[in-house]
């Protein structure tokens, strides 16, 4: 099958780079389908599936028409589907390639998105479509990816900054910053995919903000990018430009009513407005284009020896979360405060990584629970987040499988236990992380073998103990 593909596409250039990675993406597509549908089994502490060898054999292909686009023509979508199917599906490849192992995964998939910008750039240099290119010689190659945070930084503490912009553009999924023929990219840098960001100058309203502070970034009105980096952000913003007496507008992503309701709750919190926003827009990523006359952005440095370890460039400011918890949940700072009720949280999903054993884990943290003196909350997360707040801010212990409602521990006092059922890739150490800087005691339960992150999972009930 392979053989016949390239003899069909064999010189035909950007065709044939682009059907190959579209082949690859339906391959990989169906095997995440195919195992959400027929989960792994757990045998003896480890996941398999009965069809893992087919299911290699499948993503192997993937991997090879994703590899084959690339060579033909530098395939910008091929790039960053290669690094999602390293990040994620690590367990399905042969570990042939010349680093370090499953460790260097990570690393290696983020070099696939960086390539991916920079093939991307090239596209638009030579296709000049983006209104943009009128701006400067895209063509004689000036056009700048800046991932260093811009200019004009003033830091709150060692990591994290706003800096200033001037005469800026925002637009896209995940709200690429663009001017001045330079593409600005925050703390996600090769993360943020820019073939998702740009259009044509018709295709989207330009709206003018004349002095502007924008808390948009990639996948940004998804929950955990929300609850822990975007507002990060919302705080960050409020500690640099307190003493600032101009009057700033705000802008936040259209999504779920969470993001609504976290800004009534922020609102709440300091008297009935966020100072020192006095007006807030909301940001519509399929029909907006900004365009700021003056504007200031949150956003935190990735340390340089992280800048290429898998998942680094996930992982919110120990500031700024410590300060969401501050402001939200207030109250008391460690759990176990005398007179309160006390819960056992147990995080339960209805999609990927749900428990496919639900009744007999609800079991096993039911007599948890009753020998620790503690009460079972069952979390669904369709509580609205000031429900949310208190029942984590009065957590004893939160356990949950890896997944956007462990980003509630942000409310969580200083003690409280957090157990993770963790992916066995190394991406996903973001609430590890979380745990670390709001002074929460982490326990890792550890899922061993078959790529999971789309699967249900029938869970060893005797594994949650800590």
């Amino acid at each position: 099958m392979r053989r016949k593909l390239e003899d069909r596409v064999k010189g035909r250039g950007k065709d044939a780079a682009s059907a190959m990675a579209n082949f690859g993406n339906l391959i990989m597509r169906f095997v995440e389908q195919f195992i959400k549908q027929h989960p792994p089994k757990l045998v003896d502490g480890k996941y398999v599936h009965q069809y893992e060898s087919e299911l290699k054999d499948a993503m192997s292909a993937s991997k090879y028409y994703f590899e084959q686009a690339i060579y033909l023509d530098d395939h910008f979508g091929a790039h960053y589907s290669l690094a999602l199917l390293l990040k994620l599906h690590q367990n399905l490849l042969d570990y042939d390639y010349e680093v370090g192992g499953v460790e260097e995964f990570g690393r290696y998939a983020y070099e696939e998105m960086c390539k991916s910008q920079v093939s991307y750039v090239k596209i638009m240099q030579e296709e000049g479509k983006h209104f943009i290119m009128d701006d400067c010689n895209w063509k004689g190659g000036d056009v700048v990816i800046r991932r260093d945070g811009g200019e004009d930084k003033v830091y709150w503490g060692e990591e994290v900054f706003v800096s200033k912009f001037s005469d800026v553009y925002v637009e896209g999924r995940d709200a690429a910053m663009f001017g001045d023929c330079q593409i600005f990219l925050g703390s996600h840098e090769c993360y943020l995919p820019l073939f998702r960001q740009f259009a044509e100058a018709d295709e989207r309203q330009t709206k003018i903000i004349k002095l502007g502070a924008s808390v948009l970034q990639f996948s940004g009105k998804e929950y955990y990018h929300w609850i822990t980096e975007g507002l990060s952000r919302i705080v960050t913003l409020q500690e640099i430009l307190k003493g600032d007496p101009r009057r700033f507008t705000l802008v936040v992503p259209k999504g779920d009513p969470f993001i609504e309701e976290s800004l009534g709750l922020l609102g709440k919190a300091y008297g009935g407005a966020i100072p020192p926003f006095t007006s807030i827009v909301v940001f519509d990523e399929d029909k907006d284009r900004l365009r700021f006359e003056e504007l200031y952005y949150a956003d935190w440095e990735v340390p340089e020896g992280n800048r290429n370890r898998a998942g680094a460039h996930l992982l919110p400011p120990g500031i700024g979360v410590r300060k969401i918890r501050e402001v939200l949940a207030g109250g008391e700072t460690e759990a176990g405060g005398e007179g309160r009720q006390q819960n056992l949280v147990l995080v339960l999903r209805s999609g990927s990584r749900r428990f496919i054993n639900e009744d007999a884990v609800v079991a096993r943290m039911s007599k948890v629970a009753k020998e620790q003196k503690l009460q079972l909350v069952k979390f669904r997360g369709d509580e609205g987040l000031k429900a949310t707040i208190d029942i984590f801010k009065e957590a004893n212990t939160v356990v949950g499988v890896h997944g956007g409602a462990l980003a509630n521990i942000v409310f969580c006092k200083e003690g409280t236990t957090v157990v993770e059922l963790a992916m066995p890739e190394p991406e996903f150490g973001e609430y590890a992380h979380l745990s670390d800087v709001l002074g929460l005691t982490y326990v890792e339960v550890g899922l061993a073998g078959f790529s999971l992150f789309e699967a249900g999972l029938e869970v060893d009930v005797g594994s949650l103990k800590w």
